[in-house]
């Protein structure tokens, strides 16, 4: 049998595949851990929950108290924008000034583009503006992926794993707006 892990508070992987009747669940089959190893090289879902939970701890309480704050679309967004801050300065002149200068725009566009969704009235001038924001974190990524070379090991991958979860966060959020055409549908 294949070893199984869980994780504590994880609402995703709460349940190992043996509690759910596919066999019997033993200690031996299921691990619990209170929390995945972090870094960048193990960044799955949870890995960026314990990292965006401390970061959101260090953000001024007039941001936390801001309505916008309860979606998690928007403080990744801000987080990876942050990040990407960061990463700029710690590579210097080591990035282009026009990679550095696109990275920093598409990364602010993605959290300028979900508090303006979130700021309109109709469930369909939302989906346009978080559209918007998916096709700014796509961009993002690609700047990611030009300047990865000049980014310490594993940095960029980190980066763009944090913006691929925004966005299946936001195509996720347009399709409950009930606006099917800002979604691609497969052939």
């Amino acid at each position: 049998r294949r070893r199984h892990t869980r994780y504590i508070g994880d609402w995703s992987s709460d349940v190992c595949s043996s509690d759910l009747g596919m066999g019997v669940a033993t200690e031996k089959h299921c691990e619990v851990r209170a929390h995945p190893p972090a870094g960048p090289h193990a960044m799955d879902d949870a890995a960026i929950d314990a990292e965006l939970a401390i970061w959101e701890s260090a953000q001024p309480p007039w941001e936390r108290a801001d309505p916008i704050w309860s979606l998690v679309a928007y403080r990744l967004a801000r987080y990876a924008l942050d990040n990407a801050k960061g990463d700029l300065r710690g590579a210097g002149l080591r990035v282009p000034a026009d990679a550095r200068d696109q990275l920093l725009r598409s990364s602010a566009s993605v959290v300028a583009n979900i508090g303006e969704g979130y700021s309109r009235p109709t469930p369909r001038d939302r989906a346009k503006f978080y559209a918007y924001a998916v096709g700014s974190a796509r961009e993002a990524v690609a700047w990611y992926q030009s300047v990865d070379d000049r980014l310490p090991g594993g940095v960029a991958t980190a980066r763009i794993i944090v913006l691929t979860r925004v966005r299946r966060l936001l195509l996720g959020l347009i399709q409950r707006s009930g606006d099917a055409r800002w979604v691609a549908r497969p052939k």
